[in-house]
């Protein structure tokens, strides 16, 4: 019977002291960041600030490969296009050459979650 209680007080003590650091802990979660750019907050996510394609890294131009493969008489090649993403422009794509992010305008935070709503009436 003192074995039980011994263990059953060890048991509380245990719930106790690992609730009493909850609010030691910081939050894990932002509701005001922007999830756009996490990695570098108010940065484009695609080209990472940079206002270059991410596709053609600023180029214009891609290239594309392809291998032989055995036993089908096809060989090896290569051949270099426009690029359909910033159509030869070089410039970003998604955030139009700027570098910024078009989710939260570069500030990393988002105080207004109507994005899509926002976005759309800025198109008109």
């Amino acid at each position: 019977m003192g074995r039980r209680i011994f263990l059953l007080g060890c048991a509380a003590l245990l719930l106790f002291a690992s609730c009493a650091r909850d609010g030691e802990r910081a939050p894990v979660y932002d509701a005001k960041q922007c999830p756009f750019c996490t990695p570098q907050p108010g940065a484009c996510g695609y080209c990472k600030g940079s206002s270059k394609c991410s596709f053609c890294k600023g180029t214009g131009k891609r290239t594309t490969v392809w291998t032989a493969v055995p036993g089908e008489n096809i060989g090896s090649g290569s051949y270099t296009e426009q690029c359909a993403f910033c159509k030869g422009s070089g410039t970003c794509g998604y955030c139009g050459g700027i570098g910024k992010c078009r989710v939260c305008k570069g500030t990393g935070n988002i105080n207004d979650w109507n994005f899509y709503e926002n976005f759309n009436n800025e198109k008109k």
